[in-house]
């Protein structure tokens, strides 16, 4: 192979490396400490709106899979499994809650609120499952 030849192919290998990285950093597992304040706004946020709890919610008990942040900290995904009344989760797709980091704690959105597209748009695409894309 003659020196031009290999020269040629590696300058297209490091820019198809460099063109295919991603544009935005993927989400962040988070902490254990992040998971329970999560976990605490999630609770306080049903507790709180009397007029609004989902029929699944009436029927089995929610509990955080997991959840995770944006780079900068400031948006949370939770992943919502369901348990039912013996104590075994049940095999479904989990349910989606979004958060937002405000000065007071967290803001938790569910899919019925106003912020929920807008934070929901904001999300790194590449982050999410393509179903809920």
């Amino acid at each position: 192979m003659s020196y031009r030849r290999l020269l040629s192919i590696g300058i297209l290998f490091c820019a198809v490396l460099l063109f295919s990285a991603p544009a935005e950093p993927p989400l962040l597992p988070a902490s254990e400490d992040v998971k329970s304040d999560l976990w605490s706004a999630f609770s306080q946020r049903l507790q709180s709106d009397a007029d609004f709890k989902p029929l699944a919610f009436e029927l089995f008990t929610p509990e955080l899979d997991t959840a995770f942040l944006t780079a900068d900290g400031q948006t949370a995904v939770l992943w919502l499994a369901l348990r039912d009344d013996y104590g075994r989760r049940l095999a479904t797709e989990p349910g989606l809650a979004l958060a937002r980091r405000t000065a007071a704690g967290w803001q938790i959105l569910l899919p019925a609120d106003a912020a929920w597209k807008e934070v929901f748009a904001s999300l790194p695409q590449q982050s999410l499952p393509s179903e809920i894309q």
